[in-house]
């Protein structure tokens, strides 16, 4: 029984749903800075 050869697409599978996982994070943390960057500037330009 090869053990590997069974392991194989799921080690495959996890690779890509953690790749997927982490660009999600960054679009998050990106999406949040523009949100604080652009109430800065509004404030800036308020005042």
């Amino acid at each position: 029984m090869d053990l590997y050869g069974d392991t194989q697409p799921y080690t495959l599978l996890f690779c890509i749903f953690l790749l997927h996982s982490i660009a999600c994070l960054q679009l998050i943390q990106i999406f949040k800075a523009s949100i604080i960057y652009g109430c800065i500037a509004s404030n800036n330009t308020n005042s």
